[in-house]
């Protein structure tokens, strides 16, 4: 008994303090569920409807639920020895085919290995059982046909499989498929998170196939515009815009020339010295980070190059920039995404100094910007001969889409609905697992719930108590009193 109470008292003192170890538990196993992702992109144009009439058939179940019948995604393989990989295509031994009152009953985590003789092993909770190539399989957690993989060359291998119900295998693919349409123009960005990246890719792919199998472009024109009479329309608008940009071309350099001054150094600072190596080398990895991460360019100060130094400072301060038009309601996609163009050119005019540094021809001599408020108007100036370029590349995209889909006066256009502008494969990102991240936050809750157990307890402790009134207790020192007054 005496042991009883001493345990539940030291439960009471000290019990909350398990929270902490509890809230780590449940982060591990929480980092320990997730696996790396692959997130792949596609930029797409449409060319006879508004994009936004295009999003919901994309963005659609029934598309999606095509997309996943046509290609191995029924099942996700993994290695014994990297359980978290995920195996795709050739990679995968096999394929699990469900139809009709095919199905999985409940999710389920399998060891699959081939055999000899066209068999196959699915080991479930330590029970293994034999199987053929292309037989039915019915047990209590699915029934399914297992097809052999005729590009798998590999054997005597043993493989994860995770099967999960159909339902729950569309509703994952569909949720992490994302189609965004762009402002201003008739261009749309589709993305799905997926396991592998070749996955992602074929999925992308299957979907467009699909899309634009389903939805040709066709329509009745009764008087179209000839596409010379479109294409020389947007032909003369390049060249006004091109003469605009020599002509700021041509200020910019006089602004240069003007603010140019020329400042002996030391002969052995000509050449880029092992230190600047280093520092170039360890702002390569920040530069090349995606545009949508948060970006800031470290060790500017110690950069010797002025005009680097100013771009990266130009770059950091733009990051905040966009940072707070994000914060702010009042901020816009419009001003976000070329505020991301601007971040582009500069990533792309930082990572060409610091990859292929210039060798001055006297290497006595380097030229350094003068005047502070000139070096802004030039600035300026760039911005608008950038705005320049960037319209003149969207004016030849147009023309490019006006010509592959030529029209004939009083005839039906035919063909493919979407051009595609940035494939699948050239888009490829990598998405670990941040665990530090996950573990953080684990902590800080814990953190939170001690904190909260703390100012209950000492408000507790400083609430007065008032005793119940005795009547008993209360007459006693009554008649107590009178007592004395009587004796005295």
């Amino acid at each position: 008994m005496a042991a009883r109470k001493s345990i539940v008292s030291l439960v009471k003192k000290y019990g909350l303090f398990m929270c902490v170890p509890l809230f780590l538990v449940a982060a591990y196993f929480y980092s320990d569920a997730m696996y790396p992702q692959y997130k792949v992109t596609a930029k797409i144009a449409i060319r006879d409807i508004p994009v936004t009439s295009v999003v919901d058939g994309i963005k659609s179940k029934a598309l999606v639920q095509k997309v996943i019948s046509q290609l191995p995604l029924t099942a996700k393989f993994y290695s014994t020895k990297s359980p978290k990989k995920e195996l795709y295509g050739d990679s995968v031994p096999a394929r699990f085919v469900f139809s009709g009152t095919n199905k999985v009953n409940l999710p389920t985590r399998l060891e699959f290995a081939a055999t000899s003789g066209g068999q196959y092993t699915l080991n479930n909770n330590d029970t293994i059982t034999y199987h053929q190539f292309n037989e039915l399989v019915n047990d209590y957690y699915g029934k399914f046909i297992v097809e052999k993989n005729p590009l798998f060359k590999s054997s005597d291998q043993a493989f994860i499989v995770k099967l999960d119900e159909p339902g729950n295998v569309l509703n994952q693919f569909y949720n992490n498929l994302h189609v965004e349409p762009a402002i201003g123009n008739n261009i749309m960005t589709l993305s799905i998170t997926a396991g592998n990246s070749k996955q992602g890719i074929d999925f992308l792919n299957m979907l467009l196939r699909l899309y634009d199998a389903a939805n040709p472009h066709s329509a009745a024109v009764a008087a179209p515009t000839p596409v010379t009479a479109n294409t020389d329309a947007i032909n003369d608008n390049i060249n006004k815009l091109k003469q605009k940009t020599w002509a700021l071309e041509g200020e910019i350099k006089k602004l240069r020339e003007q603010n140019k001054q020329v400042v002996r150094i030391p002969r052995a600072k000509s050449k880029l010295d092992a230190n600047q190596a280093k520092i170039y080398a360890a702002i390569k990895p920040y530069v090349k980070k995606p545009v949508d991460q948060f970006v800031q360019i470290p060790f500017v100060d110690e950069i010797e190059d002025p005009e680097l130094n100013d771009e990266v400072n130009e770059y950091n301060e733009t990051e905040l920039a966009k940072q707070h038009l994000l914060a702010s309601s009042s901020g816009n996609d419009g001003e976000i995404d070329t505020t991301n163009k601007k971040l582009m050119m500069l990533r792309s005019d930082i990572f060409e100094k610091i990859t292929k540094p210039v060798k001055n021809d006297n290497p006595g001599f380097v030229l350094s910007s003068g005047n502070p408020a000139v070096a802004a108007v030039i600035r300026s100036k760039e911005d608008s001969l950038n705005e320049f370029y960037k319209n003149i590349r969207a004016e030849r995209a147009q023309s490019e889409i006006v010509k592959a889909a030529p029209v004939k006066p009083y005839t039906a256009a035919t063909g493919s609905r979407l051009v595609i502008l940035e494939k699948p494969e050239d888009n490829i990102e990598y998405i670990p697992v941040n665990e530090m991240l996950i573990y953080g936050i684990a902590l800080l809750a814990a953190s939170v719930v001690l904190c909260a157990w703390w100012l209950i307890r000492n408000l507790r402790k400083k609430t007065t108590s008032y005793a119940s009134f005795d009547s008993e207790k209360i007459n006693e020192k009554l008649n107590n009193l009178f007592a004395e007054k009587q004796i005295d």
